[in-house]
């Protein structure tokens, strides 16, 4: 799991759930890159990975839910490193 590319998101804005985002990224594992994840805390704390979305659409999933996690967690880490 490998994370190519990484943006802070300045000054997000809590949702109504609680979660709120934290940056945008590349992610490339298993010999697949997908552009502009959604790096999202949790009100109840911990990291999600929410895949891209285009006009509203899905257009890939995480159907093993360790891929998701591993992403959120190596995503948050480049954000540690980066300082952020």
């Amino acid at each position: 799991m490998r994370i190519t590319a990484i943006s802070k998101i300045k000054n997000p804005k809590t949702w109504e759930n609680g979660d709120h985002p934290l940056a945008f990224f590349d992610v490339e594992f298993a010999g697949v890159r997908i552009s502009k994840c959604l790096l999202v805390r949790t009100a109840r704390g911990f990291n999600h990975t929410s895949p891209p979305k285009t006009n509203g659409e899905r257009l890939v999933e995480f159907t093993e839910g360790s891929l998701s996690k591993a992403a959120a967690d190596a995503a948050y880490n480049a954000l540690l490193i980066l300082g952020n």
